[in-house]
């Protein structure tokens, strides 16, 4: 096995901090604070980075899985013959005939008779080729024993056949709130799953070299994979490598071990030669996971002076078929903190379902949370007849309701002002902009997320010849620049240009254990005060004239202030156009606004927040999963037919307005930007199309068809 420079080289190890360094000057720097390019932008333009799904090793062979077509039964066995007679078939394997990996709840088994969803995995074919193995998965005849099954939210509430789980968040008197509220609404609101669709597909190449065990995968952090899968394979961590140091879109989805991970292994093992398995298009979206449905009923309650009283939200999720990922089914904390509120409840129902169980997706439960809430916020204000923008500074919190601590660091009166200024926010009584068949209409809404204060993290930097400088992470570049800014950061620290910093990441074997996945918007928190400390005491000792060639310079995560709580704040500003006569909503521009604290690259920065906008806006318009209520099968399982927002339908402006200070979490100042920029957009489209209308849609997404029933019904 290959090792990371330090098991052979002379250690300089910086001790973890007892408190944070000191906090860098406000504003730009030399190299932190300027937009630079992505360091990988030429190669990935020129296609020179190897990504999993490039990966060819010698003798390596292609294994395709297969998949259920029913939603709940039982496998009860495989017709092969025909596939196994196939020109370069190796191998077809279903559930009893190997001793398939457990995976992880160690509920099922990764390929097994139990079917629970449609597109669980049964078994699997190995060709020479991935057309062949494809063309004999399609020859093998399965028989099943079939039982019955729940397939959609409205199922599950009327007549459950599977257990659920619940939970409620609760603070202040809710019975006093409501007492005390002059104005009250309730309504009901609706999110669908949405799909990752990430440009890579899902899957890995496996291969055994001894008792070791080397992944290519794509995947949002190799040193959590390695650790799942060591255990789920029951070997030493140490006998188990991932590489991934480019990953082509993951959004949520390629956090943890997936059942192709094990299934992957344990056929390299089984065959002694590497195996390659990756995802047909269809495959992942009936097998990859997705963002879970909600339902919800959402109340709220004010005072005629605008102040808020109380929150009253019952919310229920598709948690899929086992308790495994149901904390992905719903959630309400980040949208109750939101908001000064004397009052806040919140009931969550996790349903049980025969579908696919949900992963997190950019900004998971919040987003379909803020979705709806954000709404209710905004139909609060006109029954209050009140600017939806002054009804939100009304009711600013400085206390975080639900931990009841002061905020490290909130800016989201400034995200309001500075939003509402760029955008030239005038609000105006629904339905009054109409010309030529379309109308018009403003909206916003805002967005909290909670932050990541502490997490242990480690990075290592050596100096090089030719005064260059190697900085090794243990993260992948998942396509937000996060490279790019390390990078920004140890030059800032070491006096020198960004172009000196050379990276190795991506690669369990030669990078420290900085962070176990990317994910929820902290890897610039807690990665990179760690590269700063590793850079600074390398600095400290090339200025006390030592010989640093060659040493490599460890840093732990240093502690963060006590007696605060971290979270990202931003507000959305957007205005729509919406066709008459087609239904159809365009999005003309948006204003983003956000508190990420200190901005470490601000093209980076802009870059995040119109993919974010983007993707919210496909949730908010177009992105529907429709399943057969009878067979759990997907109907519109191609990219043609889920509809995602492309460049016909991208708005002529979105602005970012960097409305942060450096935040006091840390010694950078800095938070997120990867997840608010989507949980913002949403609400502040559904306002916007309400503004346009008079007629408020509450079920997301907000489809033609959706738009021209709610004229219909109001006789428009």
């Amino acid at each position: 096995m290959s090792h990371h420079p330090a098991a052979d080289a002379v250690l300089a190890v910086v001790p973890e901090a007892p408190a944070p360094l000191a906090a860098w000057p406000l504003g730009a720097m030399t190299e932190v604070g300027q937009s630079r390019p992505r360091l990988s932008a030429l190669d990935k333009v020129m296609g020179r980075p190897v990504f999993a799904s490039d990966v060819v090793l010698p003798g390596m062979v292609h294994a395709v899985l297969l998949r259920s077509t029913i939603a709940h039964g039982r496998v009860l066995g495989l017709d092969v013959a025909a596939a196994r007679a196939m020109p370069g078939v190796l191998a077809v394997l279903g559930p009893a005939d190997m001793a398939w990996p457990l995976y992880p709840p160690r509920e099922r088994a990764s390929v097994a008779h139990t079917v629970r969803f449609v597109g669980e995995e049964i078994g699997a074919v190995v060709a020479d080729n991935e057309p062949a193995a494809r063309e004999a998965a399609r020859q093998v005849v399965v028989h099943y024993e079939l039982a019955p099954a729940c397939i959609t939210l409205e199922q599950a509430l009327a007549a459950p056949v599977l257990a659920s789980s619940a939970q409620v968040i609760e603070r202040g008197d809710l019975g006093l709130a409501r007492a005390a509220a002059q104005a009250t609404i309730t309504q009901r609101y609706s999110t669908e799953a949405q799909h990752h669709n990430t440009l890579e597909p899902h899957g890995c190449v496996a291969a055994w070299d001894g008792d070791v065990l080397t992944w290519w995968d794509s995947n949002q952090g190799g040193h959590l994979i390695r650790e799942w899968g060591a255990r789920a394979l029951g070997i030493p961590v140490g006998q188990v490598r991932v590489v991934s140091p480019y990953c082509g879109g993951g959004f949520g989805s390629k956090i943890t071990l997936k059942p192709y991970h094990l299934i992957a292994a344990a056929l390299a093992r089984q065959l002694a030669r590497p195996v390659r398995l990756f995802m047909a298009r269809a495959e992942e979206f009936i097998a990859s996971h997705q963002r879970a449905p909600t339902r919800r009923q959402i109340s709220v309650g004010a005072r005629r002076d605008g102040h808020l009283c109380f929150i009253d939200e019952q919310i229920t999720g598709q948690a899929g078929p086992c308790s495994f990922m149901s904390k992905n089914a719903g959630g309400a904390a980040n949208g109750l903190r939101l908001h000064k509120v004397d009052a806040v409840r919140a009931e969550l129902s996790q349903l049980l379902t025969h579908t696919q169980y949900p992963t997190p997706f950019r900004g998971p439960n919040v987003a379909e949370d803020l979705f709806c809430l954000e709404q209710a916020i905004d139909e609060m204000a006109h029954a209050l007849s009140m600017d939806p923008l002054q009804l939100r500074l009304l009711n600013l919190a400085q206390i975080d309701l639900l931990e009841g601590l002061p905020y490290a660091g909130k800016e989201l009166e400034r995200c309001y002002r500075l939003g509402a200024q760029a955008f030239g926010w005038q609000h105006r009584a629904p339905g009054t902009v109409v010309h030529e068949g379309c109308a018009r209409g403003i909206g916003m809404g805002a967005v909290a997320y909670d932050a990541t204060l502490y997490e242990p993290s480690r990075v290592a930097i050596v100096a090089r010849p030719a005064g260059r400088f190697e900085l090794s992470l243990g993260i992948s570049d998942i396509g937000c620049g996060a490279d790019t800014v390390m990078a920004q950061i140890a030059a800032q620290a070491l006096g020198v240009a960004t172009d000196c910093i050379d990276l190795v990441l991506g690669d369990t074997d030669r990078t420290p254990r900085s962070i176990d996945s990317s994910n929820h918007s902290r890897t610039s928190a807690v990665v990179g005060p760690v590269v700063r400390a590793a850079a600074q005491g390398l600095r400290a000792a090339m200025d006390a004239g030592q010989n640093v060639m060659g040493r490599v310079f460890h840093a732990q995560r240093e502690r963060p202030p006590g007696g605060v709580f971290a979270a990202m704040f931003g507000a959305h500003f957007v205005e729509v156009e919406v066709n008459l006569c087609s239904g159809r909503v365009r999005v003309l521009r948006a204003v983003c606004a956000h508190d990420a604290g200190r901005v470490l690259n601000p093209q980076l920065a802009r870059s995040q927040v119109h993919g974010g906008f983007l993707q919210g806006m496909g949730m908010a318009l177009q992105e529907e999963r429709v399943l057969d209520p009878r067979t759990g099968h997907m109907l519109n399982a191609a990219m043609w037919a889920y509809r995602t927002p492309g460049v016909v339908d991208t708005p002529l402006r979105i602005e970012f307005v960097d409305a942060g200070v450096p935040d006091g979490g840390n010694s950078l100042g800095v938070k997120g930007l990867g997840e608010p920029p989507l949980i913002a957009s949403g609400a502040a489209i559904g306002n916007a199309v309400f503004n346009a209308l008079g007629v408020r849609l509450r079920d997301y997404p907000l489809t033609p068809d959706k738009v021209l029933a709610a004229l219909k019904e109001r006789g428009a």
